[in-house]
């Protein structure tokens, strides 16, 4: 998955060398954080962003992808880094559990709905 980001993001950056990513997968979604250059935060458009999600909704099949272009990332990193570190949850972490949430959700109600 590392290389497929790096492949698909940095045809659009002036400074490939310099973009970042962390990944965090839950059972329903793949969250996708990227750190890039000042110049590639601007250049790099809504469209490309469009683009590069929905190769990554092809290649991680049931879950869905969440492209997110940060300024830090999450601290799930952190936490895996240092254990002394607090869990403090950003838009983009909660979003993916929102996501999961949800789809489990709909998951049970379907059953539900089968079971009648």
């Amino acid at each position: 998955m590392d290389e497929l980001i790096t492949h698909l993001v940095s045809p659009f950056l002036s400074h490939p060398d310099q973009c970042e990513h962390n990944i965090i997968e839950s059972k329903a979604a793949v969250l996708v954080e990227i750190k890039l250059h000042e110049e590639d935060k601007e250049s790099f458009t809504d469209e490309n962003k469009f683009s590069v999600q929905h190769i990554l909704s092809l290649s991680t099949g049931n879950k869905k992808p969440v492209l997110n272009v940060v300024d830090e990332f999450t601290e799930a990193e952190e936490e895996e880094e240092s254990s002394d570190s607090e869990s403090s949850s950003s838009s983009s972490e909660e979003e993916a559990v929102e996501t999961e949430q949800a789809e489990e959700t709909n998951a049970e109600e379907s059953e539900n709905n089968e079971e009648e």
